[in-house]
């Protein structure tokens, strides 16, 4: 099976080390990307040669946040299919609204525990 891509953008490195860690060691079948600058992933983003099979974004990012990463990464032609999935430490209920139009798979709350964020990454990665 050829090895597919993921790529976590998040400004804490222990949270891409968390949701990476259990991607590598769960989906064995996946590369795993981490970016810790939103600036720099869209430069990333940009690059046609590297399409990744899903994305995470954190909402709460500096510079850049997580919805305007998500927006500028759906305006590329190539990312229209590309499912993206938002993750954040507290959900806001008002969050669904504004995330619709993009075509979010999934808005995932940073819980902390080994086995909820697995239970919730092999949902979304089976989506």
């Amino acid at each position: 099976m050829s090895q597919k891509t993921i790529i976590i953008i998040d400004d804490d490195e222990e949270d891409c080390f968390f949701i990476r860690y259990i991607i590598e060691k769960a989906f064995t079948h996946y590369k795993v990307v981490s970016i810790t600058d939103g600036v720099k992933a869209v430069r990333h983003l940009t690059d046609q040669s590297l399409i990744p099979s899903f994305v995470f974004i954190d909402l709460n990012m500096p510079q850049l946040s997580g919805l305007e990463i998500l927006t500028q990464l759906k305006a590329l032609p190539h990312y229209h299919q590309v499912p993206v999935a938002l993750v954040t430490g507290a959900l806001d209920p008002q969050l669904p609204n504004e995330i619709k139009a993009l075509n979010v798979v999934d808005c995932i709350e940073k819980t902390g525990s080994y086995e909820d964020m697995l239970a919730t990454l092999a949902r979304v990665l089976t989506l």
